[in-house]
């Protein structure tokens, strides 16, 4: 084409508009409210639906934090693994991706009962028990811890793998327990481990 000019053509980054950079702010804080409000209203189905549950988990996080926070970290690094490996079997690929899902699912709400039991443990220092502001708590607190800078992520984290670990634990011992006594039929029945 012998209209075409030679050389390029030079960006002058100042006289964009900058839309994302304004909305960016905006949809942070769109995503953290859609989060807190997930959270909580997930929070207050396992509450409503398991409450004797959700104070075995709150008790376990307060009285063994490292080892229920051990067994979390074991759980989030074993059940990928055994995943990926199901699906290196080709026929495992089905449950692997059914697996994630369900992985994914507890993950959220070990979430949830992780800063339910920090609201909860909080809440001894004023002589509170109430499993309604403990979740409150918890929630504010665990939106809150994100937003510190440095050790934010840290904290969330660690905060998540207690949820996890004593999610975990507590479903571990509801499992022993019930083929024994015939009698536990629900998670609710196994909170007092």
């Amino acid at each position: 084409n012998r209209d075409a000019v030679a050389g390029t053509i030079p960006r002058d980054p100042s006289i964009t508009f900058g839309v994302g950079e304004a909305l960016q702010p905006l949809t942070t804080w769109v995503f953290s409210l859609y989060a807190f409000v997930s959270n909580l209203l997930l929070g207050a189905i396992l509450l409503a639906l398991f409450p004797l549950f959700a104070r075995g988990v709150a008790d376990r996080v307060r009285d063994e934090p490292v080892r229920t926070g051990a067994i979390g970290f074991a759980v989030l690094l074993g059940i990928p693994i055994l995943l990926v490996a199901l699906a290196l079997t080709i026929v495992g690929i089905p449950f692997t991706l059914v697996g994630f899902l369900l992985f994914a699912f507890i993950a959220w709400v070990g979430l949830v009962y992780g800063r339910f039991a920090i609201g909860a443990w909080l809440l001894t220092y004023v002589d509170v028990d109430n499993r309604w502001v403990a979740l409150v708590v918890g929630m504010v607190v665990g939106a809150a811890v994100g937003w510190i800078p440095l050790v934010g992520g840290l904290l969330s984290f660690l905060i998540f793998l207690l949820g996890l670990g004593a999610l975990v634990r507590g479903l571990y011992h509801h499992r022993r327990r019930t083929p024994r006594s015939g009698t536990a039929t629900t998670a609710d029945q196994a909170a007092a481990d």
